[in-house]
């Protein structure tokens, strides 16, 4: 789909504009609350998307996450951003099973942007999540990347 095509940052658009793509379907993407400086996303990774050793394939990981920084910016912008480059850290095994995936805008310049994502087991706490007061807990996975700006708003 064109990345120009605007959407409204609302978490109906953004999940209505992610079941056009499959893998994000597959993956199930849902768009859970949208913002000026993020996204929050849920995603599921069934049984398809486990490795060989039963834990989450490393490249649906990848998927969540980038898919958690290119949102991040639809409550800015109007739009999803290209990926230019993403830098991921896999931090400890993903169950199967639902998961959070909160994307934030680091910048969102004319000629670049940057933003990374979290991603959090499903029983993680959204407004203690939201608020960043988890105290110790950790995400499973982090990743940073820069993106091709797209303003349609």
């Amino acid at each position: 789909m064109d990345q120009t095509v605007p959407m409204d940052p609302t978490p109906e658009s953004v999940t209505a504009y992610t079941d056009t793509s499959p893998v994000h379907r597959r993956i199930g993407l849902r768009a859970l609350r949208v913002d000026y400086d993020g996204i929050l996303l849920s995603v599921t990774l069934g049984e398809d998307w486990m490795n060989t050793h039963g834990t989450g394939h490393g490249g649906a990981i990848a998927t969540a996450l980038d898919a958690g920084c290119c949102y991040a910016f639809a409550g800015r912008s109007g739009a999803t951003w290209p990926t230019v480059s993403l830098t991921l850290n896999y931090l400890a095994p993903v169950p199967e099973g639902d998961h959070l995936v909160l994307g934030r805008v680091i910048r969102a310049g004319r000629k670049v942007g940057v933003a990374e994502a979290e991603l959090w087991p499903g029983g993680t706490d959204v407004d203690a999540l939201l608020a960043g007061d988890l105290g110790d807990a950790q995400p499973m996975a982090i990743a940073r990347g820069t993106f091709h700006p797209v303003w349609l708003r």
